[in-house]
């Protein structure tokens, strides 16, 4: 199987929405196997606000979308700044959040 491609750009306020929303929502399963289902969805908003409190343009965070050779949208990801360091203190990054969306070309083949 040969390697495909892909470039990142940054994402639209528009797909930044949908994938704002596809996170709280996995978030929100997740958190919904040992408490409520709407307590859960309030905590995945309440990380939202706190990490991303300017959304697509977050000081920081680089939040992208992958595209393969022929523009189409193949995923997206969350990178930022390793919660766990001091603020200020450089080399390190942390991948929040990584999707390959299920309509991209070559998935489970």
């Amino acid at each position: 199987m040969a390697a495909q491609k892909v470039t990142l750009r940054k994402m639209t306020p528009s797909e930044y929405d949908m994938a704002t929303e596809h996170r709280e929502a996995e978030t929100a399963r997740e958190l919904g196997t040992f408490m409520p289902e709407e307590p859960a969805r309030e905590r995945a908003r309440r990380g939202t606000a706190q990490f991303l409190p300017d959304g697509v343009d977050t000081a920081g965070h680089h939040l992208v979308v992958a595209e393969n050779g022929s523009g189409e949208a193949v995923g997206n990801a969350w990178i930022g700044p390793d919660p766990r360091q001091v603020s200020g203190t450089a080399g390190a990054a942390w991948l929040y959040d990584i999707n390959v969306l299920p309509q991209a070309p070559g998935i489970g083949s």
